[in-house]
C-alpha cells in the first residue's frame, strides 16, 4: 500500500505532530508499506527523514503533480483548518483518492470555540 501523510510541522523540533507523523510512518513502513510525508511548511528541501521520503509542497500545482506521480492508495491529513489542505482535499476528490483526517484535537469542543466563525464555515463547506 502507498500511503502519503500530509502535515504542517518543522523537522527541527522533535515534538508534537512531527513525532506523531514520523513514528506512524516508520511503523507503517516496517509493515511493508511505501510511505511518504508531505510537509506544507516551507523549509530547506528535505529528501529523506529517518528513511522516509519527504517533500515540501506549498501549492496546489506541486501537490497535484506529486500525487499523480506517487499514486497513493490513501492520504492522511493532520489538520483540517488550513487553506492549502482544503485545496488538497478537492484535488484528491477529483482524482478519486481516499483520504482520512487526523485532526489532533481540532474537532474537540474547546478547540471548536477558537476561531468559531472560520471553523463553522469550514465545517459547513
Amino acid at each position: 500500500m502507498r500511503i502519503v501523510h500530509i502535515a504542517y510541522f518543522d523537522f527541527e523540533y522533535k515534538t508534537g505532530i512531527g513525532e506523531v507523523v514520523v513514528n506512524l510512518a516508520k511503523a507503517q513502513q516496517q509493515n511493508g508499506n511505501d510511505v511518504f510525508i508531505l510537509n506544507t511548511l516551507s523549509q530547506n528541501n528535505i529528501e529523506n527523514y529517518e528513511n522516509i521520503g519527504v517533500n515540501i509542497v506549498t501549492n496546489t500545482f506541486n501537490f497535484k503533480n506529486y500525487i499523480q506521480t506517487i499514486k497513493p492508495n490513501v492520504v492522511v491529513f493532520y489538520s483540517f483548518y488550513q487553506l492549502p489542505f482544503l485545496k488538497f482535499y478537492k484535488i484528491l476528490k477529483a482524482l478519486k483518492i481516499p483520504y482520512f483526517i487526523q485532526p489532533q484535537g481540532a474537532f474537540g469542543k474547546a478547540n471548536q470555540q477558537k476561531g468559531y466563525l472560520k471553523k463553522k464555515l469550514a465545517n459547513y463547506l
